[in-house]
């Protein structure tokens, strides 16, 4: 990994900070740099979340942050299940 912020990981959440709660980890930042996917585990509620956010775990602190409206991905997951 290139040197960047240090213990990255990717997290849906109700605004910039991240909680214990109202939060779906999503996985750690494989490269700085590039295309990554990460997969909502099907049973995570995604209800009242609206931020996808770059949190550094070291620090306890968000390194980025963007808008994230959950109905789109729902539908997704809606369109999987029937075969779509």
């Amino acid at each position: 990994m290139d040197r960047g912020a240090p213990d990255v990981y990717v997290v849906l959440s109700k605004g910039p900070r991240v909680g214990k709660e109202n939060a779906v980890w999503l996985g750690k930042l494989k490269s700085h740099t590039g295309t990554q996917s990460f997969a909502v585990p099907d049973k995570a509620s995604l209800e009242g979340l609206d931020t996808v956010v770059l949190w550094c775990k070291k620090y306890s602190v968000p390194i980025g942050v963007a808008a994230f409206d959950p109905a789109g991905l729902m539908k997704d997951r809606m369109m999987e299940k029937k075969g779509l």
